[in-house]
């Protein structure tokens, strides 16, 4: 941060003296004053080392990161991306080898669940650290359920890291990752509704009531856990209402 912030090439064109408190906080101290601009900067590293698959480099600097602030919101979302990303890598793997070398092969796609579960939980605790002044998706409230869920799910880490990326503002990514853990959630009613609650809440944000009703309503059907029944009936409800107003608005007669 202190390089980024200080050496800028319209700043190092001038006298010279950002340069020199830069070198010196670098030097001296080992960060800048300004530790949240690290911190940011730091994180998109990370982002950029786990884009690479380059999970030690990037669970190392998540780690430093929340060493000096245990409740960065995106870092701790991030680090479970990080733990997921590197379960089904090799799971997928493990998977793979059993498939190519049947009988001979002494892979345990199970031996990597402990990865899953940190996963799983780095991303419960982002979702209960209060958004920093953005808008949040998350209501916090669906932990417990959520995880519950069966840990060697494939539609769970889907939605696990579709929860991420909601966390960290990514929502095209997260419809992604709540659209694939649909796809496998025939069988399993609770994942099934929470990937349709989150689909809904982004469609809601992005104004498309008819889709995020639609997304609602389809939980009402499913049959799912009583938690996330009863947010779906509310928010249903509100978006009926809503429509409705509108209805009216739209079609009361002119003064």
């Amino acid at each position: 941060a202190a390089i980024s912030e200080l050496r800028h090439d319209d700043i190092a064109a001038g006298s010279g003296q950002p340069r020199i408190l830069a070198d010196f906080w670098l030097e001296t101290m080992g960060m800048p004053l300004n530790q949240r601009a690290a911190h940011q900067v730091i994180v998109r590293q990370a982002q950029v080392e786990l884009t690479n698959w380059n999970w030690d480099a990037a669970e190392e600097k998540l780690r430093v990161v929340l060493a000096a602030d245990p409740i960065n919101r995106k870092a701790h979302a991030m680090l479970g991306q990080v733990y997921l990303s590197k379960y089904t890598y090799w799971h997928d793997y493990a998977l793979l080898d059993r498939e190519l070398f049947p009988g001979a092969s002494d892979a345990d796609p199970e031996m990597y669940q402990t990865l899953a579960r940190k996963g799983q939980r780095e991303i419960e605790i982002a979702s209960l650290i209060p958004a920093a002044g953005e808008d949040t998706l998350d209501g916090g409230t669906q932990t417990e359920e959520i995880a519950g869920l069966d840990t060697g799910d494939a539609g769970l880490t889907h939605l696990m890291l579709g929860k991420a990326q909601v966390l960290t503002g990514n929502l095209d990514s997260a419809v992604r990752e709540f659209e694939e853990a649909l796809s496998t959630a025939d069988d399993n009613p609770d994942l099934a509704a929470y990937c349709h609650l989150y689909l809904g809440r982004i469609a809601a944000t992005r104004g498309d009531l008819p889709r995020a009703r639609a997304h609602f309503e389809s939980i009402l059907g499913l049959h799912a856990n009583a938690s996330v029944t009863a947010i779906a009936r509310e928010r249903y409800q509100e978006a009926r209402e809503f429509h409705r107003r509108k209805v009216a608005a739209q079609t009361a007669p002119a003064r």
